[in-house]
């Protein structure tokens, strides 16, 4: 089949063994070519025609206009395939009796992309790398925006801490562990490429390392003995190379991310506190959407991505209260907000810059972003917050002026055919200007001057795109004209000649026009050069916008829904004050009922809290860790007065649903997840747990319970919200001083439930399953029969339940170990 292929098919042949896993964009003239297997994927992709190729080989043909690629593009990028492009080298009419110089300029792959329309701009694109050995070494970076961070975890955090940083496309080595690939693929959509193993060789990452940072000793990062880290760095330097084909530009230095600073937020926590998602899976009514007042696609990233970090340490926490409590007093948030919504994203535009991806309107969105910072450095420096106080260095004022001087302000999209650079900025430009704009004055002249001569009145210049200027004039007269008039077409009733003159002006103004926009072009490669000089302010500039929206933000959100500061203290003391629900508050029709919260270690460490479905319990369990987050984040926080204690987790355990793709029952996935919080919780945790127990019968169900909160009070000691419908736990305020009981309070009146909402301490005398059931629209007859059944099971098992339990509960033995042969999962739990 070879034989019977063109030159071209030969060379695109060639460079797919190089890119096995690509597809293929070919360029052709006008098009980007796609072949053989690449053509029938991108046609069902983009849906495009699948067309054939050749008169013997009939290979099949796919392509899109050159000038169209971002769309389709995009398309393929989120369909997660890679994508290389390869480019024409050199003009077709240079390649005379041989085929076209083509070369690769670039793979793209979800992790690489740096194109703004491919991007959102409030979420952080990154592309990850993992190495597996004695630890678990992870680097990951935002090659839009110039994040790299490098950190160690293990084997219980990993799934946590990839789901955090929620990578666009994850690096593998080829001999990666199959099983923690398979749950990676389970609970993220990233993309998951795999790469030579000796990629991740240490002695090879070393080298790649000081090669890209131009650095002799891996101690200017403090990466000695991470062997790991240093694995998963050089293969992502290689990987960025291979891509990109250039070394990793918009980073300077390597930062480790330090997990001790930030209290821990599992998966789990995330999903069912709603931080970042609903259960649909998108933004709205989250904590994010909540508090997000940021003005620049800068600081809303900034804000998402602290929102899943919340800090830990007392003084960190109330550093960042501190700024917030400053900008709430001087009232600074509406002009703040005007100044940072005229800021465009500079992290991503400076990194654009780096790789020579930057179009002139990208410059003008850095001057105009420059020319607002001007004024906002102005008036931060006024409000006296050395906090957010910054220094803009000269040459970004210098830069800013260049743009301005060089660049029009409309300037077209389409830059690479010229037309945007201003009048005066080079006089060899302005000069091949000045002959397109006065062609028609020239022309006209030369039209006169050769009527003159020639006597003859009929004597016109025309133009067409086949044979370009010329004399035109009715055959009957051409033989009166001078010879040095040139026939160059005749036709039925007129003739068309040249001179040299007109020759010579019609080459003047085309070769202008082709002269003028590689003039241009150069021009703007210069000022691109200018640009990646101060590159480093343009980010420093960046990370201080970041920093003022983002405290903005929280002031904003504080002053708007009269939110208060926190205390924050270091001893185990928790007490909140008419706590509010921030975005239940907000979205419902009714008015919030706020409720308080205290909690010790000694008199009040564990709430059990009972009520009916749809009373609140679940709500008061998330408002309370929601206000602990967001104290931690350093924001004012919805309540009236609070003293938070510093924590270093939190958890939940809320809800309950299959988990088909894990292959496990409601009750199994509720089971797993307690597990991991009694094998993870510490004294400094705060636990919140919903409905332990229902996913199987009562007795197993209800020991469960009691046997999990007898081991969060004697093993661990954290600060937990139990809520239950099982009464019988009521028991243990009884046995256990910390152990307390709480409702949430409802009436009933004339057969019809209240709901209070309100938290009131003590037991709550019944459940109240058949009144919500009665609310829900069940049939009166089976209303009716289900308080016939109530009545007889109360008589006759509510007793011996209550019996086994408190009997069970006696066979703890001094130490305070919690035995039972009733349940092989309770053993598993405890164990």
């Amino acid at each position: 089949m070879q034989d019977e292929l063109t030159p071209a098919l030969k060379q695109f042949l060639n460079i797919k063994k190089e890119y096995p896993e690509s597809i293929l964009l070919f360029r052709m003239g006008d098009f980007y070519e796609c072949f053989f297997e690449d053509a029938k994927l991108a046609s069902q992709i983009l849906n495009i025609t699948l067309t054939k190729r050749g008169t013997k080989a009939q290979v099949p043909l796919a392509g899109i206009p050159f000038h169209a690629l971002n769309p389709y593009l995009k398309k393929l990028i989120n369909a997660n395939k890679t994508v290389t492009i390869i480019e024409q080298m050199e003009d077709t009419k240079l390649a005379k009796g041989r085929i076209v110089k083509r070369e690769v300029v670039r793979t793209v792959t979800p992790g690489t992309i740096i194109e703004e329309d491919f991007l959102d701009s409030k979420t952080n694109n990154y592309l990850l790398s993992i190495y597996k050995n004695d630890k678990i070494g992870l680097v990951f970076v935002d090659i839009s925006t110039g994040e790299f961070f490098v950190f160690e975890s293990d084997d219980n955090s990993i799934l946590t801490d990839l789901i955090k940083i929620n990578p666009a496309e994850i690096l593998i080595p080829d001999s990666f562990d199959s099983v923690l690939k398979v749950n990676i693929q389970k609970v993220l959509n990233s993309k998951i490429t795999e790469q030579p193993f000796i990629y991740y060789n240490k002695d090879f990452g070393e080298e790649k390392i000081k090669e890209t940072f131009n650095i002799i000793s891996l101690k200017s990062f403090e990466l000695e003995n991470h062997d790991e880290i240093i694995g998963a760095v050089g293969a992502l330097l290689q990987y960025i190379e291979y891509t990109q084909k250039s070394k990793l530009k918009n980073v300077s230095k390597i930062r480790f991310f330090n997990k001790e600073k930030y209290l821990v937020l599992d998966a789990h926590t995330i999903k069912n506190l709603e931080l970042l998602q609903n259960s649909d899976g998108n933004i709205k009514n989250t904590l994010l959407e909540t508090i997000d007042f940021t003005k620049t696609s800068m600081g809303s990233r900034f804000l998402k991505k602290n929102l899943v970090l919340p800090l830990k340490r007392k003084e960190d926490i109330e550093y960042r209260l501190n700024i917030v409590e400053k900008l709430i007093n001087l009232k600074t948030e509406q002009n703040l907000s005007e100044y940072l919504s005229q800021i465009n994203d500079l992290e991503r535009l400076a990194s654009k810059v780096m790789y020579s991806s930057a179009s002139p309107r990208d410059l003008l969105a850095i001057k105009q972003s420059i020319g607002v910072i001007l004024p906002l450095k102005s008036y931060i420096d006024l409000l006296n917050i050395d906090d957010l106080s910054f220094e803009i260095d000269e040459k970004i004022i210098e830069l800013s002026h260049l743009i301005e001087s060089a660049i029009i302000n409309d300037c077209p999209a389409n830059y690479k055919e010229g037309h945007f650079i201003k009048s005066g900025f080079n006089k060899d430009l302005d000069d091949l200007t000045n002959i397109k704009t006065n062609l028609k004055d020239v022309l006209l002249q030369m039209e006169l001057k050769e009527k003159e001569k020639t006597g003859i009145k009929s004597l016109r210049i025309g133009y067409n795109r086949l044979f370009g200027f010329y004399f035109e004039l009715p055959k009957s007269q051409a033989n009166d004209l001078p010879p040095y008039f040139v026939r160059k077409q005749t036709l039925a009733n007129v003739e068309r000649l040249i001179t040299e003159e007109l020759k010579n002006l019609e080459n003047s103004v085309l070769g202008a026009e082709e002269k003028s926009k590689n003039i241009e072009l150069e021009l703007f490669n210069q000022i691109l050069e200018e640009t990646k000089k101060v590159v480093k302010f343009i980010y420093e500039l960046a990370n201080n916008i970041i920093q003022i929206d983002f405290f903005n933000s929280l002031s904003t959100c504080a002053s708007k829904y009269h939110y208060t500061k926190p205390k924050i203290n270091n001893e185990k003391k928790l007490f909140i004050k008419n706590g509010r629900h921030c975005i239940i508050e907000r979205i419902e029709l009714e008015r919030f009922i706020p409720n308080d919260l205290l909690m010790n270690s000694e008199d009040q460490n564990i709430l059990v809290i009972t009520g009916p479905n749809m009373a609140g319990k679940s709500t008061y369990l998330r408002q309370n860790a929601l206000i602990i987050l967001l104290g931690h984040l350093g924001s004012y926080v919805p309540c009236d007065e609070s003293d938070i204690c510093t924590f270093d987790r939190i958890f939940t355990r809320i809800g309950a649903s299959d988990n088909l793709a894990l292959g496990l029952s409601t009750f199994m996935v509720e089971m797993v997840e307690t597990a991991n919080i009694l094998n993870n919780a510490t004294e400094n945790s705060f636990i919140i747990l919903d409905e332990i127990g229902r996913g199987t019968s009562t007795y197993d169900g209800m020991s469960i319970a009691w046997a999990i909160l007898e081991h969060i009070y004697t093993k661990i000691n954290a600060k937990t919200l139990f809520a239950t419908h099982y009464h019988q736990l009521m028991q243990l305020e009884q046995d256990f001083k910390g152990i307390k009981n709480y409702h949430i309070s409802v009436k009933e009146i004339e057969g019809n439930l209240v709901f209070l909402r309100k938290l009131e301490q003590g037991p709550l005398d019944k459940s109240y399953g058949i009144q919500v059931a009665k609310l829900a629209g069940l049939p009166r007859g089976v209303i009716e029969r289900a308080k016939e059944i109530e009545a007889n099971l109360d008589k006759k098992n509510d007793v011996n339940i209550n019996n086994e339990i408190i009997d069970h509960s006696n066979q703890k033995t001094n130490s305070n170990d919690i035995k039972s042969n009733k349940s092989s999962v309770q053993k598993t739990l405890l164990g």
